[in-house]
């Protein structure tokens, strides 16, 4: 990336970190600081500052706090607001909330992500101190999301304002506000109409003016309207149009120029309030081939979608970590974001209106429409909210309203589900034409034909379809033949990618990566296969990658319990070098030259050394150049051409710090990018391994190397016993559980196992040895997630584990269970010593205690005392 770009992104972000959201004549105050906040029925309140949220507890257990929280505050009124119309302004309050003031009920709102304003005028006087009180609840079912992979954080978790305005004024409150609607001819001129309300308290009928100036997207005064009203008590709406105004800067992805719209308000020639708002010109929609066209232009749609939480805050995220997202989600090289599953903080549009980011914004409807009139109504109220929340943001060109929903149909006739959930579908369609007519819709399937025949595919403007062939069943191959079928049968659809993605954990690699193993080298081949379909589909408008972060999501267990990890960023905002796939692959190299070693997921590595000492690893470049030379420690090995923004190459390591650098295959001697990475040896004496440094940690039942976060110890690969081959089991099966795994932290090293094994063999160097040997029992089966999409992440079998276990023939253990000593999906740890002498190296023997059981082995250690 430039470095002129990478500073214009981050100077917007400075400029928006230090002025309001809202510009305009109206006093604005933050009402952030100064909170207590007490949880359901404890009896302490705690000071907190806002954004606030209590489910930081969301990241550690499945059973997060689903309760009502009360947040108390002093409320001081300047003196100088008599006179005022006073209201407040809460930007995010998860789920639903009331609002009393010195004890009397001010209000309610429903919804978790839509802001709310009230009116309080009668309750606040000026130069008095008012208890300020909020209950907030995250635990209604009849609020969307009534059920989604995600967690339903509770909160007064966005900022929070009071708001003070003349008597007359333009109305505050979302349902009154005013919208703009830009236009633009073919000879390229644009116009624009600004429909509002007035709002007049002084219980008078009286004369008003309406002054609408427009400004440049480099500050130059274009032109102004004026519009004379009379103004009753009460509300009053108004309208006024700028009609040819020149021929204006097109709102895009390389160039989002915005214009400044002022609004000023004067009341018999003294002003009384003022708005300024940033409005963009553009136009959208499809052509005949299905590609995505802004400004007559066709685009491939390169997102991502976004969550909005960070442990251990949660959702409760400052407008500097919103903006952070989007500068990065910028830099990649994307011009198309999901904002997913539900609107989010304002910041977020201003920035996708600022970087010049497409956004699809919807609401949480998810998976099921329970039988309910009352969710139905709230998911209108939602809607309509959200609507009028970011109308006048020219980044936003379509509007979402439903996610995978048909995805769970419990515990009833499916043709009822079905009938219920395509009658709202028409009704928040309603909705969304008399909202907003000049953007799309959208709604995001998974793979399945049920939504054809239920009729919803016949129903919005774009299709979105969720799709995970090779992640949770299937080839990759899988994934463009769908698109295919899709494209073939429904050949007038306007299809997007609105999700695809595999979980990846910075902890796990392997050299030879599978579905489901969470490696990171796994995800990696997913995305290279993904993301060039996507692009070559000339029938696909565009995608975006599920997701950004990894995000909380509470009920899932998988590598890293309660995260989704399929983000290419971390939750705490570190890139893996995936990352550098997308931006290498979206970056032109004529402007911006992109090379990066993908070795940052994996600086620290483990291995045993062959024959000649050598440890040999790939190496993978991500660039967009067409061809890179790389060196090792200052010996070049040679050059490779890219295919796919990528290049591998086989890397021999040293044991200790290895410097991998690059250049491009024109400029040799001009270094584009550097890592380390530092490999530990495990020492080995001809056909025998030599522990006299270090410690073997073998990963039993997996492919993958896997890296303590806890205690920085790397465990290698397991695989079958060869004479020869150093270690190894004997017999057994891999199995596989994707449970969380109780008392430890290292959950992925007892996920998979052995079972079934009748010997483990490690060929060892005569002397004492420290043996540990690890369990955990996975006989019992979990309950299948909806989410797993089918995937099949039971345990084999289903056998308890019981066992005699002796090392180098001596019995350690009889009838030794896992589950009956700890519990089933815990961790067991057991030590034993062993002597070795000779070349007969140390064998564990398993044996089932009795019929009807089996053996299993998660994880060895072995260190020489």
């Amino acid at each position: 990336m430039k470095i002129e770009f990478v500073v214009k992104i981050w100077l917007f972000i400075l400029l928006f970190s230090m002025v309001g959201k809202v510009a305009s004549a109206h006093e604005t105050i933050t009402m952030n600081d100064g909170w207590r906040f007490r949880y359901g029925t404890d009896s302490v309140a705690v000071p907190v500052h806002l954004p606030h949220s209590w489910n930081g507890d969301a990241y550690h257990t499945r059973d997060y706090k689903r309760g009502s929280g009360e947040y108390t505050k002093q409320l001081r009124v300047p003196s100088n607001f008599n006179g005022k119309r006073l209201y407040l302004k809460f930007d995010g309050a998860a789920t639903k909330s009331e609002v009393r003031i010195d004890g009397k009920s001010v209000g309610s709102h429903i919804g978790a992500y839509s802001s709310h304003i009230i009116d309080v005028t009668p309750y606040l006087t000026p130069g008095a101190t008012h208890e300020l009180n909020v209950r907030v609840d995250n635990a209604d079912r009849d609020i969307p999301p009534h059920s989604a992979d995600f967690t339903f954080m509770g909160g007064l978790y966005r900022d929070s304002w009071l708001i003070a305005a003349a008597p007359v004024h333009f109305a505050i409150q979302s349902k009154d506000s005013h919208k703009v609607t830009t236009r633009v001819g073919k000879d390229g001129v644009g116009s624009a109409d600004i429909h509002g309300t007035i709002v007049n308290a002084t219980g008078k009928k009286c004369r008003a003016e309406i002054r609408a100036s427009l400004y440049a997207p480099d500050g130059t005064y274009l032109t102004s309207r004026v519009k004379k009203v009379t103004l009753n008590n009460g509300l009053e709406p108004y309208s006024l149009s700028f009609n040819n105004i020149c021929v204006v800067d097109l709102w895009t992805p390389e160039t989002p120029s915005l214009y400044r719209l002022v609004l000023d308000l004067s009341v018999d020639g003294s002003e009384a309030d003022s708005l300024r708002e940033n409005i963009g010109f553009r136009t959208f929609g499809f052509d005949d081939q299905g590609h995505f066209t802004l400004n007559g232009k066709p685009y491939k749609l390169r997102g991502q979608c976004r969550h909005q939480d960070q442990s251990p805050m949660g959702i409760a995220l400052t407008d500097e970590q919103h903006r952070r997202d989007i500068g990065m989600i910028k830099e990649m090289g994307a011009n198309f974001i999901r904002i997913s599953h539900y609107p989010q903080d304002d910041a977020v549009l201003e920035m996708c209106d600022r970087l010049g980011l497409i956004a699809w914004e919807e609401i949480p409807v998810i998976d099921y429409v329970p039988e309910s009139e009352k969710f139905a109504e709230n998911c209108e109220i939602m809607l309509r909210e959200m609507i009028r929340d970011h109308y006048n943001h020219p980044s936003i060109a379509m509007w979402g309203y439903m996610n995978e929903i048909l995805l769970r149909m419990p515990g009833e006739n499916k043709d009822l589900t079905k009938q219920r959930t395509l009658a709202l579908v028409k009704r928040l369609e309603q909705v969304v034409d008399e909202e907003d007519s000049t953007r799309m819709t959208t709604m995001a399937f998974h793979g399945s034909d049920v939504y054809h025949g239920a009729g919803l595919s016949d129903i919005t403007d774009v299709k979105g379809w969720n799709l995970y062939q090779g992640w949770y069943g299937g080839r990759f191959d899988g994934f463009e033949e769908f698109l295919s079928r899709q494209h073939r049968e429904h050949p007038d659809h306007r299809l997007i990618v609105s999700e695809y993605g595999a979980g990846s954990d910075l902890r796990i690699h392997s050299l030879n990566p599978e579905p489901f193993d969470f490696s990171m080298e796994y995800q990696q081949e997913y995305l290279e296969h993904y993301v060039p379909v996507i692009e070559d589909s000339s029938f696909v408008a565009g995608a975006s990658h599920w997701n950004f972060i990894d995000f909380s999501s509470a009920n899932r267990a998988e590598s890293m319990p309660h995260i989704n990890n399929k983000g290419i960023v971390t939750n705490d905002r570190r890139k893996k070098d995936v990352f550098y796939y997308y931006k290498s692959l979206w970056h032109d190299v004529t402007s911006d030259t992109v090379a990066h070693i993908a070795v940052r997921d994996w600086p620290e590595r483990t291995d045993i050394p062959d024959r000649n000492g050598r440890v040999e690893h790939p190496v993978k470049v991500y660039t967009n150049l067409p061809a890179v030379v790389l060196k090792i420690n200052g010996q070049a090995l040679g050059r490779k051409e890219v295919d796919n923004c990528h290049a591998i190459f086989n890397v021999p390591f040293t044991s200790g710090h290895n410097l991998i650098e690059i250049a491009d295959d024109e400029s040799p001697e001009k270094i584009l990018d550097a890592a380390t990475v530092t490999l530990h040896t495990i020492g080995r004496t001809g056909s025998s391994i030599d522990l006299t440094t270090e410690e073997l940690a073998v990963n039993v039942g997996s492919g993958c190397y896997f890296r303590s976060d806890d205690s920085g110890l790397s465990w290698i690969p397991d695989r079958e016993y060869t004479p020869g081959g150093l270690y190894g089991h004997i017999g057994g099966k891999r199995s596989v559980s994707q449970d969380e795994i109780s008392l430890t932290a290292d959950g992925p090293l007892f996920q998979r196992c052995v079972t079934g094994l009748e010997e483990y063999r490690l060929d060892v160097a005569p002397g004492d040895y420290e043996v540990e040997l690890s369990f955990a029992e996975l006989a019992s089966p979990s309950a299948q997630s909806a989410y797993m999409l089918g995937h099949n992440a039971g345990s084999d079998g289903n056998k308890w584990t019981s066992m005699d276990i002796l090392i180098n023939g001596l019995k350690v253990e009889e009838a030794f269970s896992p589950g009956s000593t700890a519990g089933v999906k815990t961790m067991v740890r057991r030590k034993y010593t062993a002597h070795v002498d000779g070349e007969r190296g140390i064998s564990i023997s398993f044996a089932p205690s009795t019929d009807g059981v089996t053996t299993s082995l998660s994880a060895i250690k072995i260190r020489k005392i």
